[in-house]
């Protein structure tokens, strides 16, 4: 009985996290936790305990909208919102929560992973929908109003155009329009670079199969998704009181928490070097000031549950198609 699953899944990460509340796991514990921890946590109490509350506030965000869980849903929702202090929540990057990368064999080389799925089949190429949400212009040139992400998510032309395959081209039309442009990069010196945008090659898909980014883990739950999901909450009225200002407050935050995840990623890649921003586009880096990523949440900002939703799904992005699916 899936309603009686999700209750009990509820239930139980409430209990976990009163568990942690009451400071029930001792030294004798957290020394085992820690030896057996393969998670960014390595073992820190804290970090599990904010997990499971943020884990606890997706899953009842997924429960709130219809069904026969919507009540317990919302009644998790105000527990958590309600007690920040009882329920602590991820609330910046360096409490985002996954697994470790470990590049000595496959089991969590994640960068290698990464590397081999999207570089040996067409997955790295970015849609429309994707740049379209993301605010670049018809002719592909990044403006002012467009996505400070953008530059450390996808990787662009030698011209620094973003374009998407048009789905109105044929097949032939495509290969004669990419052999086209291969030829014209080959005489420039650039027989590597793309024509269509297509994932990071230094933050995420590699520069050639089984070359990505060591340093990459794999991501579990986020900072960026907790703030957003806040901001659904209010704007919704999800076992809280509907508050626009609240929601803009966190759908504010939760944007700046995604780009700077999204640049650190990219800064912090085992294949970054100053200067060289990208193997296949070939342009310069430079990373936004904290007030231009604030001026572009806040003119973006709807108090719509698209524009909401919007950003949990580029934010989940490429890392976590599952949660980006559910979003939609």
């Amino acid at each position: 009985d899936d309603v009686e699953l999700y209750k009990q899944i509820l239930t139980n990460l409430k209990e976990v996290g009163d568990y942690f509340d009451h400071g029930n796991v001792d030294q004798k514990g957290l020394n085992a936790l820690s030896r057996q921890d393969y998670t960014i946590a390595a073992g820190d109490a804290t970090m599990w305990q904010k997990y499971v509350n943020s884990l606890r506030l997706r899953i009842a965000l997924h429960l709130s909208t219809s069904g026969d869980c919507v009540a317990e849903a919302h009644a998790a929702i105000a527990e958590i919102l309600n007690n920040p202090g009882k329920y602590p929540l991820i609330d910046n990057n360096k409490e985002n929560m996954g697994v470790t990368p470990d590049t000595q064999k496959d089991d969590f080389n994640f960068g290698k992973s990464l590397s081999q799925a999207l570089r040996s089949s067409g997955m790295a190429a970015c849609s429309q929908a994707v740049l379209d949400a993301m605010n670049v212009p018809a002719n592909g040139l990044p403006n002012d109003q467009t996505d400070p992400r953008l530059e450390v998510m996808y990787d662009c032309n030698p011209e620094g155009e973003y374009i998407a395959y048009d789905v109105m081209m044929t097949d032939a039309e495509i290969s004669n329009l990419i052999d086209q442009k291969h030829q014209e990069y080959v005489q420039k010196g650039m027989p590597d670079a793309n024509y269509f945008c297509e994932i990071d090659s230094i933050a995420a898909a590699g520069w050639k199969e089984y070359q990505g980014n060591e340093n990459i883990f794999g991501l579990w739950l986020s900072a960026a998704e907790v703030s957003l999901s806040k901001a659904e909450a209010y704007l919704m009225g999800y076992g809280v009181a509907a508050d626009v200002n609240k929601a803009k407050t966190h759908f504010v935050e939760g944007v700046k928490l995604s780009t700077e995840y999204y640049w650190d990623m990219k800064e912090t890649s085992s294949l970054y070097k100053p200067g060289n921003d990208s193997y296949r586009g070939f342009r310069p880096l430079v990373r936004p000031t904290d007030d231009e990523i604030t001026a572009y949440a806040e003119n973006i900002w709807k108090p719509t549950q698209e524009a909401v939703c919007t950003q949990l799904w580029l934010n989940f992005g490429f890392l976590n198609k599952l949660e980006a699916w559910n979003v939609t």
